[in-house]
């Protein structure tokens, strides 16, 4: 897949003639996407699209126990085949060292009696899980707990509810490790957690997978992934036959502003964020999605989803360690879109130089396939929970978005007036809509929500190219076609030639097809727009090649920009193999495709830009060269630049390792 974050529509609305710009901005709306809103005032979405999403039910779960570490941080959510609601959250009891583990049902729309599953668990969980047979609805719950009140040593247990019965309770493992939990293909419950590798010194953490024939017992198999850090587990789906996890590494030791005073510091420990996935368990294939090293441990808020089998993430980061404690953050989703290389776009946070959105992020597919996500959009500002006397009570509010087949946030819409506490648990059913979230920092409640979203308008249709793609031709005609969308009132046909575009045929009317006379050898990338009521809608993109037997190099991995540590910005990226040099591509809008080229001919990994300006965020693409030949646009990172701090050392720093700037003082 090409770069899922640009649209190619900025590029062309002055390419385009007076007549059909003035068809094309009568159905303008504005764009919900803040980062794509920078670019340009396209019309991506409809605000009132969400105005349709009608309330069915609400409910107030629980009130959650004050202060900040005696909250309820530990709930989750499932909805059986008849649409039923389970919940199970873990309830700090007052005054006390222990929290309830409590279940939730609703059962034909009526809310049945709570029944405490526990009443010895652990406060400190992020362990709470549900999970429902799709085969049976038989449901399946594990969460921590202790032996006794003044215990020190939490284990894991696990639990069947079989229509509102719980079964006998059982021991897991050891340990308050972080905990996920699947089923396997004969509905057994199966865990990923986390625990120490034996007799380390310094201990290591280590992801095992727990598995069981008898749910009674659970051996262990260490998961086989590279380095010996402190890891933490992010999410774990099992579909097709296939393991998927996310999980950050612990290999990041910064500073965290501590309590009210800004100038008193603790060391936190911060992650990358990998992707992994495996067939039995035991062989892992292993891909970096965030090398940035930001994505703090005590705020570990990820989100994972298969998009037709492809790996979709979104996850929490900070912009800037180290300076302030609530701003300078962002939420960002990353699609896996060639081999373990993964395409990233900022969704939300992304004002310069303070946001504090993005308290959480979750992303679910319907039958459909239609993206969804939801996180805490708050104001492009700092969040000062320690404000005293403060009148401004609400600090954010969470969003629902709603993403087009091209990769767009399309919709926007306001599930609650509040900010998230916690992470927004999403589920769609049919034509309903659910969310569970702790919301509200002052008055702090697990609230329940029911939405009726069959009124939201359908997403369009995307043309698919046709024309073989990853092939290469000795010829110089060809007929380029795609699939027709029966809507469509004209597409148009865009085409890259060695990475610069090459032509533009719009208004092709409503054939399928075009003709390409006397290309001459290159390598080519193309895409399909489809217009109908003055809404268009890219396809994803195709490529072939022409002359030679191969397509070019691989595009550049996973790129770094420095976030204000310098006050130039310091690039590095990982190395293409077989690469020549490398050019550098940079906007102040994550738009790629109309990014001006600053920098070629770099035979480097690395790249100090001195031409930046302070004040302003910058978005860097790199791009290979072999034998004259330019690669796709790689993967991209944001970056900027602090006119107050010591330039970039001359040449990388000693500790440099392709793809991450270790950065030293």
């Amino acid at each position: 897949m090409y770069d899922s974050e640009k649209s190619p529509l900025c590029q062309y609305e002055n390419e385009r003639s007076t007549e059909i710009m003035k068809h094309f901005t009568s159905s303008r709306t504005k764009i919900l996407f803040l980062s794509l809103a920078v670019a340009c005032q396209l019309f991506l979405g409809n605000y009132s699209a969400f105005a349709r999403l009608t309330p069915v039910d609400t409910l107030v779960v629980a009130d959650s126990e004050e202060p900040f570490n005696r909250r309820i941080y530990g709930y989750y959510m499932a909805i059986d085949s008849a649409g039923d609601v389970h919940i199970i959250y873990t309830k700090p009891v007052p005054n006390e060292d222990r929290a309830q583990i409590i279940y939730k049902w609703r059962k034909a729309g009526q809310w049945q009696n709570d029944q405490v599953l526990a009443q010895m668990g652990w406060i400190a969980t992020r362990s709470t899980r549900l999970v429902i047979d799709p085969n049976d609805d038989t449901v399946h719950v594990c969460y921590m707990r202790k032996l006794a009140i003044n215990s020190t040593d939490p284990y894991l247990a696990y639990q069947k509810i079989v229509n509102g019965t719980p079964g006998p309770e059982r021991y897991v493992g050891a340990g308050g490790w972080h905990s996920r939990m699947q089923l396997d293909d004969n509905g057994r419950a199966m865990f990923i957690r986390g625990g120490t590798v034996a007799m380390s010194n310094p201990p290591i953490s280590q992801l095992k997978l727990l598995t069981t024939t008898d749910e009674v017992t659970w051996s262990e198999t260490p998961i086989n992934i590279p380095n010996d850090y402190w890891f933490t587990i992010g999410n774990f789906i099992y579909q097709n036959g296939t393991f998927h996890i996310t999980y950050g590494d612990g290999a990041h030791t910064k500073p965290v502003l501590n309590g009210k005073d800004s100038t008193e510091y603790v060391d936190g420990t911060f992650h990358n964020f990998f992707y992994a996935s495996s067939t039995d368990g035991i062989n892992w294939s292993v891909s970096l999605v965030d090398g940035s090293g930001t994505l703090y441990e005590k705020e570990f808020w990820t989100s994972l989803t298969l998009d037709n089998d492809v790996p979709v993430v979104a996850f929490f980061k900070y912009a800037e360690y180290g300076q302030r404690f609530a701003t300078g953050t962002s939420v960002l989703m990353a699609r896996r879109y060639e081999g373990n290389k993964w395409q990233k776009r900022i969704i939300a946070g992304d004002n310069f130089p303070d946001s504090g959105a993005g308290m959480g992020v979750t992303l679910v597919t319907n039958a459909a396939k239609d993206l969804f996500g939801a996180w805490n959009d708050s104001p492009a500002r700092p969040i000062n929970f320690f404000k005293e006397n403060t009148t401004d009570k609400i600090t954010g509010a969470i969003a629902l978005y709603r993403s087009g087949p091209d990769d767009s946030w399309t919709y926007k819409g306001l599930l609650d007036p509040i900010s998230a506490e916690g992470i927004p648990r999403l589920r769609i059913h049919n034509d309903r809509l659910f969310y569970l979230v702790l919301g509200d920092w002052e008055d702090t409640k697990l609230y329940f929500r029911e939405y009726d979203i069959s009124a939201l308008p359908a997403l369009p249709d995307v043309p698919v190219p046709l024309f073989p793609a990853n092939r290469s031709f000795a010829g110089s005609t060809f007929m380029m076609d795609w699939t027709t969308v029966p809507e469509a009132d004209f597409y148009y046909l865009l085409l890259y030639r060695n990475g610069v575009k090459y032509s533009f045929f719009w208004q092709l009317g409503s054939a399928s097809e075009h003709f390409m006379s006397y290309l001459p050898n290159g390598s080519y990338e193309w895409w399909v727009q489809r217009f109908s009521n003055g809404e268009g809608s890219w396809s994803l993109s195709s490529r072939f090649q022409i002359g030679g037997s191969t397509l070019p190099t691989l595009t550049p991995g996973s790129v770094s920009a420095s976030d204000g540590r310098y006050r130039e910005i310091a690039l590095s990226w990982e190395a293409a193999p077989g690469a020549q040099s490398y050019e550098i591509y940079r906007h102040t809008v994550p738009l790629p495709i109309t990014a001006p080229r600053i920098a070629s001919g770099i035979t480097d990994t690395w790249y100090t830009d001195t031409t930046a300006q302070n004040g302003l965020v910058y978005y860097y693409w790199i791009k290979s060269v072999t034998n004259s030949v330019v690669s796709r646009f790689g993967a991209s990172d944001s970056g900027y630049k602090d006119n107050t701090r010591s330039s970039v050392p001359i040449g990388p720093p000693a500790n440099f390792n392709p793809g991450i700037f270790i950065l030293l003082q």
